[in-house]
């Protein structure tokens, strides 16, 4: 008896193409969520503690483009750690200060118009940051960011009395 040869009929390619592209669709989903979680993770509302959870010591954002678009993380030795993310929708100005409260531009280099470091021992870089009429204040030191409508107000908060206890009460908790 002579074997038949059969193919694939065409409902059975049919099939098999339709569950490649389901397939495909429920990934390609997968994948966007991802990166629009990653995003969101990168907004200068909680910029700070998204510096702070990295578990290697030091990292650095660094920002390049001509409208600041491209940002990214690396680490000490310049290694990227995350890549492609969008945080500024236009350069913002950056901000620092000192004990009293003067204010002046912080100065990058040439290549970049932003940068902030995470340090080994968690603290990250203390700046004021103006973008789309906001003013992000970052704190070196755990403390975490606010955010401002006015210059005045982010001002205010350079004030180093408002942190600093007016009475001995302050100073001890009391001991039941």
């Amino acid at each position: 008896m002579r074997a038949l040869k059969r193919g694939f009929t065409l409902i059975e390619l049919l099939v098999v193409v339709i569950l490649i592209g389901v397939i495909y669709s429920i990934a390609a989903a997968t994948l966007k969520g991802k990166e629009s979680q990653n995003a969101a993770d990168w907004s200068l509302e909680k910029l700070d503690l998204t510096m702070r959870e990295f578990s290697s010591g030091y990292i650095r954002l660094l920002c390049e483009g001509d409208r600041c678009e491209n940002c990214r993380v690396v680490d000490r030795n310049g290694e990227e750690l995350i890549g492609d993310l969008n945080i500024f929708a236009q350069t913002p100005k950056v901000l620092y200060f000192d004990e009293s409260g003067y204010l002046g531009d912080m100065k990058f280099p040439a290549d970049r118009c932003f940068e902030m470091e995470r340090f080994e021992n968690g603290a990250i870089s203390d700046m004021l940051v103006e973008h789309q009429n906001r003013f992000y204040r970052y704190y070196a030191y755990m403390l975490p960011s606010e955010m401002f409508v006015s210059l005045e107000e982010a001002r205010a908060s350079l004030d180093p009395r408002a942190r600093i206890p007016q009475y001995s009460s302050e100073f001890f908790s009391e001991i039941d």
